[in-house]
């Protein structure tokens, strides 16, 4: 079993051992999940086009999500 709960730091490259399970995960998930040539190019015009890349390089950014009403509440679901 390929598990690290079995395997522990065996499953990281010794290179890679003194940094930790979490830091090889983030590495590795970032590297399969990066996006192809035409992806790239797709999120970059959709960052320009809702300007939100201009706001991006001025500075952090807050993403807010607001939720209205609760669907798991028959009466919620009629609306």
């Amino acid at each position: 079993d390929e598990s690290f709960s079995l395997q522990g730091l065996k499953l990281i490259p010794v290179a890679f051992r003194s940094r930790g399970w979490f830091w090889y995960t983030s590495q590795l998930l970032s590297w399969v999940m990066r996006p192809n040539a035409a992806l790239a190019a797709d999120i970059k015009a959709a960052l320009e086009s809702s300007r939100l890349g201009a706001a991006l390089r001025r500075g952090p950014v807050i993403g807010v999500h607001v939720r209205h009403g609760d669907a798991c509440l028959a009466r919620e679901r009629r609306r």
